[in-house]
């Protein structure tokens, strides 16, 4: 059997097509309706698959790009395009690795038929354990790592032209494809691939750092402003026991007139509304005094203002001091910032005003519960978790599917939510470490 026959050259697109689309699947965790799946089969691979009868290299370039389009669409990611990209890559790797295996070596079947599903039994083989292995490298190293729109073009446009080198190369020897020449061809895409995954991890592990020293940072800025505040409070308290003669006699009138009413009215226009951002201010403050880990309750405090700068009602309650929590400290203040931001934005979405965060130590485990006060909703709660959902009327919502990302890299935290009459609950409950 020659390398490129007739009825390998059938089975090759076919094969490595459903190798490429279930491959996206599993790493972006998705489900295809049948509908998108007659879309994918009717629009994507029978239009290639005519085109890579006729015209082999249009055929092929016509399905990766199809597919890179198909998928953005889809899943309204931009980063799918990479993913793509990379699962070709590893189609073309692993499909030369199984040609090799099949026509260089003392296991080639006589038969024709015989070696073609020998050689596509090994390439689904190699990549399937090749994409599993990419998961499990990618969940480890890229689980604290955002990648922007700007990082996530540079990464396209290095696995594009990856890919298009890639298939420049084959294209030019397809016709009279040999042994000498795949051997040559998998030697150069192997090195331009671990060079090429090299430069990657090298940008990302980049990104990493300094988004890492943005959350320090942000950290920093939220303790300075718990600090600020102290101070603030501390100053009020000094101006109040220098005024506080002045508020009583600025009563005695109303008193000696027995004016109840405009008492009450002066008590609570001037009196109340003048000192209401140091008593609120002095609340939180109080509130928060149980919490022992300063970057967690600058975070809250900073959160709890923006919600009573919004006319919102917080109350914050943690019964007993809290120095540690078995959590990274960057994670859980992102995943606190999204859920606070959330019930903000929840009030204010259905015009009501109440919000309670509660973080209770248990002798094994710390349990954080954030609710918001919502009118019905009429959703599914579990809705709520896919990537890109919002009940935003303006579709711009953080969503839950960026919570539910950094929790399931995290083995020792899970997570829960639920509707109570017109409550929005979400409990966050982390385990000690052992």
């Amino acid at each position: 059997m020659h390398i490129n026959s007739t009825l390998g050259n059938l089975i090759n697109l076919p094969v490595q097509f459903l190798m490429i689309l279930v491959g996206f699947i599993y790493l972006k965790n998705i489900k295809l309706s049948t509908r998108q799946l007659f879309i994918a089969i009717s629009i994507l691979f029978i239009p290639s698959f005519i085109l890579y009868q006729i015209v082999y290299w249009a055929g092929t370039i016509y399905l990766f790009i199809s597919l890179m389009f198909f998928f953005i669409i889809y899943t309204k990611k931009f980063s799918s395009c990479i993913y793509i990209a990379i699962l070709f890559l590893i189609a073309i790797i692993t499909d030369h690795m199984a040609t090799l295996l099949v026509f260089n070596t003392a296991i080639k079947p006589a038969n024709e038929i015989l070696q073609l599903l020998l050689r596509i039994s090994i390439f689904i083989l190699f990549f399937a354990v090749v994409v599993i292995g990419f998961k499990s490298l990618r969940d480890f190293s890229l689980k604290k790592v955002q990648i922007s729109i700007k990082v996530q073009s540079l990464l396209v446009l290095i696995v594009f032209a990856t890919v298009l080198t890639f298939y420049y190369n084959i294209f030019t020897v397809f016709q009279d494809l040999t042994i000498k020449s795949l051997k040559i061809n998998l030697i150069i895409f192997s090195f331009y691939f671990l060079f090429i995954f090299i430069l990657i991890m090298f940008l990302l592990s980049i990104v990493y750092k300094e988004q890492k020293l943005q959350a320090r940072e942000k950290e920093y800025q939220n303790f300075e402003n718990y600090v600020s505040s102290l101070e603030q409070v501390n100053r009020d308290m000094q101006k109040f026991r220098h005024d506080y003669l002045n508020i009583l006699l600025s009563l005695r009138g109303y008193i000696q007139d027995s004016d109840w009413k405009g008492l009450s009215k002066h008590f609570e226009e001037n009196i109340v509304r003048f000192e209401e951002k140091s008593f609120n201010s002095n609340k939180i403050i109080g509130l928060v005094d149980n919490l022992q880990i300063r970057g967690l309750k600058g975070l809250l405090f900073t959160k709890s203002n923006q919600a009573i700068e919004q006319n919102l009602q917080i109350s914050i309650e943690i019964p007993e001091p809290i120095h540690t929590i078995s959590m990274d400290i960057i994670d859980l203040n992102r995943i606190l910032g999204i859920l606070i931001d959330n019930a903000i934005e929840g009030c204010m979405e259905h015009q009501t005003k109440h919000i309670q965060v509660a973080l209770i130590q248990q002798p094994k485990a710390t349990t954080i519960v954030i609710r918001n006060e919502v009118t019905p909703l009429g959703i599914p709660p579990q809705k709520l978790f896919e990537e890109g959902f919002t009940t935003k009327v303006n579709g711009q919502g953080i969503g839950l599917s960026t919570v539910r990302n950094i929790i399931s890299q995290t083995s020792n935290v899970s997570f829960d939510l639920w509707f109570n009459e017109n409550w929005f609950s979400v409990e966050l409950h982390i385990m000690e470490d052992k």
